[in-house]
């Protein structure tokens, strides 16, 4: 009996009949950052949401040491910044997960926006202009005065909604049925970033291109 376990461990990989050898076990604070991490993704906590020790203990059944690690974690990410007065909160979008969602829509709406060209009605022009239009204005807007959180959700909806009115008139059903899957993330709305100017700049001229190659007066 003891022959035939030796012979079935010389079969095994060296990590796993060494006894000698560490069990390296992950910590549990990279569990709880990554539990923390997805339900930002998710939206279970929005940006600028304040998250305390005794909340988060409570729902993950952990010690406020573990919470307390964990935050410092996803701080050096940029997911979670200490606010002043409020403690821990949600950060905004980090570039890099915007960047994740960007590399996705672009390519699509790039080409619904190729299609729409010969198959757009003058309705769906319209409704396009005045879209454009109203995001202009808020662009304008932001040049005076900072933008509060509904404000800004407001302005990337728009923007979502002038981008899904041009990939209608695409007439292509896969690519709208990709877009508004993608959009279903709570997050996807924040990869259109509008606080920059620089960025705000950039997205005016796009926004500006797309109309002429749609021929739309902007």
């Amino acid at each position: 009996m003891n022959t035939q376990d030796d012979s079935h461990q010389k079969n095994l990989p060296r990590f796993l009949v060494n006894k000698s050898l560490p069990i390296i076990q992950t910590p549990i604070a990279y569990i709880v950052a990554e539990r923390i991490k997805f339900c930002v993704m998710e939206g279970v906590f929005s940006s600028g949401q304040r998250l305390t020790e005794t909340q988060l203990c409570e729902q993950m059944g952990v010690s406020r040491t573990t919470i307390r690690k964990a935050f410092v974690l996803l701080e050096s990410e940029g997911v979670l910044e200490k606010s002043p007065g409020l403690g821990m909160t949600v950060s905004s979008l980090p570039e890099s997960e915007r960047n994740i969602f960007r590399e996705v829509l672009d390519p699509l709406f790039h080409t619904a926006q190729r299609l729409a060209k010969g198959r757009i009605s003058k309705k769906e022009a319209k409704q396009i202009q005045e879209l454009s239009d109203e995001i202009v204005l808020l662009w304008d807007m932001l040049e005076e005065r900072a933008f509060s959180e509904d404000e800004l959700k407001h302005l990337q909806q728009l923007d979502f909604c002038f981008h899904q009115k041009i990939s209608k008139a695409s007439r292509n059903p896969l690519i709208l049925e990709c877009i508004e899957m993608i959009m279903k993330k709570p997050s996807a709305l924040a990869c259109y970033h509008h606080e920059d100017k620089k960025l705000r700049e950039e997205h005016r001229k796009i926004h500006q291109s797309l109309l002429l190659s749609l021929g739309i007066n902007s």
